[in-house]
């Protein structure tokens, strides 16, 4: 008797393990969400900080797709952007400028930032563009 329910026991504690583990892989392949960055540049001749803030909000829909926010130093810049999503690294490319896009106008395609899951962090690879901006620099990490 105390064998069957032992075996009743570890065969739950099998199948329970068996979903956490199914559900751990399926957020690994999920790219949807929030992600964010800053950055600072230095300071302006008057002693303003040149700092940068950048925010993806990231949806699936058959595709991903989403939109991009920087707001800092005399720019604010709203876009439409697209992601694919590639050998477990989400590329987020820009789409086009929303109406209150002020400052960052790159052609359809052009890439924002290429995302990769670290065992710790996110690792983000970013645009040329994104760099000769100077809203970001190679180093910029991304949460």
């Amino acid at each position: 008797m105390k064998t069957i329910k032992h075996f009743e026991r570890l065969g739950l504690l099998i199948i329970a393990l068996f979903a956490f583990c199914i559900q751990v892989n399926a957020q690994k392949k999920n790219w949807t969400g929030s992600y964010i960055a800053s950055h600072c540049a230095g300071k302006t001749a008057g002693g303003t900080g040149i700092c940068y803030d950048i925010c993806f909000e990231i949806d699936l829909d058959g595709t991903y797709y989403g939109t991009m926010s920087i707001d800092g130093w005399q720019c604010m810049v709203r876009a439409n952007v697209y992601g694919e999503v590639k050998d477990n690294k989400l590329t987020i490319y820009y789409d086009s400028p929303q109406d209150e896009n002020m400052g960052f106008n790159v052609e359809k395609g052009t890439k924002i930032v290429t995302i990769s899951k670290g065992k710790k962090r996110l690792i983000a690879k970013w645009g040329p563009a994104m760099i000769e901006y100077a809203f970001v620099n190679a180093a910029t990490r991304i949460q």
